[in-house]
């Protein structure tokens, strides 16, 4: 299937639905990089790239800031194209394939990806409330539940590696907004607070509806597992274990 029956296609399907809502249709190609076709309206982007073996769509803003979300972060159990087989994009090999795909593509667009590039258009830090008392009622509910099913994974034994896994389920999020992903977030604040009791020392504690680790290594210090959590994903920052040493001291 060449580059121009593939724009072809994408033109029937996807322009008609844009085109009317203001977006600026741009496509390219580049034979050792792929192909690509992307719909622009102001600082709202929706891209579809080719790869050959496989094609994927993305949704990104430029302003207030940069923020992106894949298509399959969209993609339902309702569609076609939900799939975790699939790790790059979605693979196709025949031109029904391709097509097969677009059609999703197509759906994801229509039923989910207009909205969420006007969520994603909106400032991040007034979707991150960093203390809110229904999210500590329920870390403190699934709280047990998270850290089970976080254990089961067996790197209890590895403080570091245990720790980098948190990371890793951090850095899935940071292409969702706050209200998609708090969920996963406050699992694995308790997962980080479970972690925290057993290699630093300390105890669990409801301090007027804040859930909090009191008694924290070698300093007693308090902390806020939440807290740390929800401004690493905001930030796309690290919790690194040399950090958290320094901060709270030797291990209790």
């Amino acid at each position: 299937m060449d580059y121009k029956t593939k724009s072809a296609y994408i033109e029937n399907e996807i322009t008609p639905i844009l085109m009317p809502q203001g977006f600026r249709y741009e496509t390219w190609e580049a034979d050792g990089d792929g192909n690509g076709w992307q719909y622009v309206r102001g600082s709202q982007k929706i891209d579809i790239y080719d790869k050959f073996t496989y094609v994927d769509m993305r949704f990104m803003v430029d302003y207030p800031i940069r923020r992106v979300v894949s298509a399959k972060n969209l993609s339902t159990k309702e569609l076609h194209l939900y799939d975790s087989r699939w790790t790059f994009g979605y693979d196709y090999k025949t031109q029904d394939d391709f097509e097969g795909i677009v059609v999703g593509f197509k759906d994801i667009i229509c039923n989910y990806g207009i909205r969420k590039l006007e969520e994603l258009c909106k400032s991040v830090t007034d979707e991150t409330p960093i203390r809110n008392m229904e999210y500590f009622k329920q870390l403190e509910r699934h709280r047990e539940r998270a850290v089970r099913d976080f254990l089961t994974t067996g790197k209890r034994n590895n403080p570091r590696l245990e720790l980098a896994g948190l990371e890793l389920k951090i850095s899935r999020l940071s292409d969702n907004l706050f209200c998609d992903a708090v969920d996963a977030l406050i699992d694995i604040a308790a997962v980080y607070g479970d972690w925290i009791i057993r290699n630093f020392g300390g105890e669990w504690k409801n301090n007027n509806g804040i859930l909090e680790i009191i008694h924290v290594g070698e300093r007693k210090a308090t902390i806020v597992p939440t807290d740390d959590i929800f401004q690493a994903w905001s930030k796309n920052a690290p919790i690194a274990y040399d950090d958290i040493c320094g901060k709270y001291g030797n291990r209790g």
